[in-house]
């Protein structure tokens, strides 16, 4: 083996491992579900209508993160694939930004009770008194001050 193709199985190599295992299962499970709904709806699955359809369709069952999800997906292997697509073209571009607007792109946050002088006191007591354990005492400190002034203002 050359030096030249040693290094392009090193790139390729490194280039493989561009996501991580996680990423790139997920990826591949949304991709497939894309690729189905694209076979079931004979659509191509390098369009951009196709994609803003197929959100719009699957915005319906899941979550603005996981269509974040599927987008990210579809985006990897387009690009994987070498094409190039417009992804700020002003139809796709208003879809993805009605459906992250009309599902919000989080959950509303709870109120939660903000914890008293007692409950840090007896988290303090819980971390051992090692250096470590002193070290982790005034971070935690420091931290219940600062939100302490923080709710107070």
């Amino acid at each position: 083996m050359t030096l030249a193709s040693e290094i392009a199985a090193q790139a390729a190599k490194f280039a493989a491992e561009w996501h991580s295992p996680n990423t790139r299962r997920v990826y591949a499970i949304a991709w497939k579900q894309f690729g189905e709904w694209c076979y079931a709806n004979d659509r191509a699955d390098d369009d951009l209508a196709s994609i803003a359809d197929y959100l719009t369709e699957r915005a319906e069952s899941l979550s603005t993160s996981s269509l974040s999800q599927h987008l990210a997906a579809i985006k990897c292997v387009i690009k994987g694939r070498g094409l190039k697509i417009e992804w700020d073209n002003p139809r796709f571009s208003a879809v993805w930004k009605g459906i992250r607007h009309a599902k919000g792109t989080r959950e509303a946050p709870t109120p939660h009770q903000a914890m008293t002088d007692r409950d840090i006191l007896r988290i303090l007591r819980m971390i051992p008194d090692t250096p470590a354990g002193r070290r982790d005492k005034a971070k935690v400190a420091r931290i219940a001050r600062h939100w302490k002034r923080r709710l107070a203002a």
